[in-house]
């Protein structure tokens, strides 16, 4: 009995301890189980205990470091998270996730990081624009360090002090408060169908991560990125084009007055993306408007590129290049920097024809277009000597109105059909076409008055100059076109660095002349008259409903025919005012396929296109006997910009 007793004492005493053994063993699992998710929360392993301890020691560095973002409370957290490897939270080593990023991304205090001037250098310094120039254009690209392109008037390096200095960079960004250690994290966006910004912005990325900012690429769809990103401000690091083909341009991309919020239904089309606003920028700007003498505008530009330069809210990368493409027996080409039309030329372009005879290659392309091409051009001596073009594009036009934005294809057809009274040269200098002569002052005045002062001008047009059906150029036609514009429902829209409200009134002296009387001053105000328009076309039409089948101008060449979905054949205009082009024809073939349009070019079917900047395909050329590549810069060029709107 005793035996048993003693029996049972025994196991109740080891039931004991293994109910408080297994009471040990629950606990320890519960206090680790929550060690682990303290542990994921904070953006490491629990098995990592090593690491957890120098992560530790990082942690009470970080909170002994000034910050000026205000974010000390968050440096523990954000310092354990930046070094995670493991974490589930989608941090890497290389990369981070959507999530994690948005998560460090709200953590951040000081919402408005980017007004800080030290965060804008330390983004610029951070940058290396010769890879991103080289890696995209190879030798046909170089950095920008102006506004303008290398061969202006109004070059000026100013940006060259932002030459790539990653440790520079650190400098500026410890200033304001962020490091490798507490990075700083941003957005960068831009149009999501250009595969060569989203290059532009992968290098972007890997640099600024090597000094303590991580971006998250948030690319929009073309009319999300322009409409609603950018005009709106809703971006913090953007890249895009803007064209500077001439100094009146850039007021409407850095005046405080152009911030796309200030627009009304009387003034559009505003461009300062930027939300940039300085006093004595916006001086400068109005300065320039008015001055005229050469030495001075080249001063002012100077002093306004160093203070937007100094004030880094973007960054000039590399000018864009138009590349031509042309069959070896065309002659005398040359591309328009400002917009890469190949027909700037176009009066002196010539075509060589082998053994006299008619060149065929257009009938390869299309019987038709082919049988229009050798018959029914006017005036000429010797069909069998007709010289024709074939020229690719991949976008047919909308419309042929020259007041209706459409492509730079359209443009450049637009550029054999349309002139106006004067014409505008790349070096900025208006050259008088239709115009006879120029008179500031009261009509009959033979004083010479400043316009600026008197705001009247007296233009008389010269004699014998002709519609394309020959009819005479008058002032009526110049009155009704104006007329036409400025009450149309397009006025505020039309691509022009002067808006046409500026035009007070316009008086009939007789068939020649005519008075202006401006409102306001501006030097463009000859760009208002690019475009005349005949009178009795705008008797039973509004201006913007007119040419989407047809076209009547004043151009070197006049619309012969135009099949919708094939081609527009052009032919020479015997009425011209200016020197008569040597070519008879030019045909405009359209397929959206650009490499349809490279065989045809190879093939010698087509003879002469724009080609996209593709390094590969520069060198395919170079190898073609029978081929020329023309590459320029252009006065467009890619930028990194900085939105200085402040976030709530």
């Amino acid at each position: 009995m005793k035996l048993k007793n003693k029996n049972l004492k025994t196991f109740f005493i080891s039931v004991y301890f293994s109910s408080i053994f297994l009471l040990i063993l629950l606990l320890l699992f519960s206090l680790f189980s929550c060690a682990d998710i303290n542990f994921k929360n904070l953006g490491i392993s629990s098995e990592s205990n090593g690491k957890q301890s120098i992560l530790n020691s990082e942690v009470s560095q970080g909170k002994d470091n000034d910050s000026n973002n205000g974010s000390k409370s968050n440096q523990s957290d954000m310092i354990l998270q930046s070094d995670s490897k493991d974490s589930k939270e989608g941090n890497t080593e290389n990369n981070i996730n959507e999530d994690y990023f948005y998560d460090q991304k709200s953590r951040q205090t000081d919402k408005n990081a980017l007004s800080n001037l030290n965060v804008r250098k330390a983004i610029f310094f951070a940058i290396d624009r010769q890879r991103i120039a080289k890696e995209l254009l190879g030798d046909y690209g170089n950095v920008l360090n102006s506004i303008f392109n290398n061969d202006s008037t109004y070059y000026y390096p100013a940006w060259s002090k932002y030459s790539y200095d990653p440790q520079k960079a650190i400098q500026f960004l410890k200033a304001a408060g962020y490091s490798k250690e507490n990075p700083l994290y941003l957005t960068i966006g831009t149009n999501s169908d250009s595969t060569s910004r989203q290059k532009i912005e992968e290098i972007i990325k890997e640099n600024l991560k090597e000094i303590g900012v991580e971006l998250w690429l948030s690319n929009k769809e073309p009319r999300e990125w322009f409409a609603d990103c950018l005009k709106n401000g809703n971006f913090e690091l953007g890249i895009w084009a803007i064209n500077t083909s001439d100094l009146s341009l850039i007021n409407n991309y850095f005046s405080s007055k152009k911030i796309p919020s200030l627009e009304s239904e009387n003034s559009k089309s505003y461009n300062n993306f930027y939300w940039y606003t300085n006093k004595d920028v916006d001086t400068i700007l109005e300065k320039i408007k008015v001055e005229t003498i050469p030495s001075n505008l080249k001063a002012l530009s100077d002093k306004l590129q160093e203070i937007l330069s100094q004030d880094a809210f973007f960054l000039p990368l590399y000018s864009r290049i138009y590349a031509i493409c042309a069959n070896k027996k065309i002659k005398n080409i040359e591309i328009d920097s400002r917009n890469g039309n190949y027909f700037i030329n176009i009066e002196k372009m010539d075509v060589q024809i082998s053994n006299n005879k008619v060149d065929s290659k257009s009938k390869k392309t299309s019987s038709d277009t082919s049988e229009v091409l050798s018959s029914n051009l006017n005036n000429v001596s010797n069909a069998e000597n007709n010289k024709s073009l074939v020229c690719g594009i991949q976008q047919e036009p909308y419309s042929l109105n020259p007041f209706i934005l459409d492509s730079n294809e359209r443009d450049i057809i637009n550029s054999l059909l349309v002139r106006g009274l004067w014409v505008r040269k790349e070096s900025g200098i208006y050259e008088p076409f239709l115009v006879d002569s120029v008179a500031t002052g009261s009509a009959g005045s033979t004083e010479k008055n400043d316009l600026k002062l008197s705001l009247k001008v007296l233009i008389k047009l010269k004699d014998n100059i002709f519609w394309q059906d020959g009819t005479p150029i008058t002032s009526q036609d110049v009155l009704e076109t104006i007329n036409a514009i400025q009450s149309s429902d397009i006025k505020n829209s039309i691509n022009s660095n002067v808006n046409f409200s500026i035009i007070k009134n316009i008086e009939l002296l007789d068939k020649k002349q005519f008075l202006i009387t401006f409102s306001e001053y501006s030097n463009d105000w000859k760009d208002l008259f690019n475009v005349i328009i005949p009178a009795k076309l705008l008797k039973d039409k509004k201006i913007e409903d007119l040419f989407y089948d047809d076209f009547f101008g004043c151009g070197p060449f006049k619309l012969r025919q135009w099949n919708k979905g094939e081609f527009i054949l052009l032919e020479r205009n015997t009425f011209y005012a200016g020197n008569s082009p040597v070519i008879d024809a030019v045909q405009f073939l359209f397929n959206s396929d650009v490499n349809y349009l490279l065989d045809k070019l190879k093939s010698q079917d087509i003879d002469i296109m724009s080609v996209p900047a593709d390094l590969s395909l520069f060198e395919e050329i170079k190898e073609n006997d029978n081929l020329n590549l023309i590459v320029v810069p252009g006065t467009l060029w890619e930028h990194l910009a900085i939105c200085l709107k402040p976030k709530q």
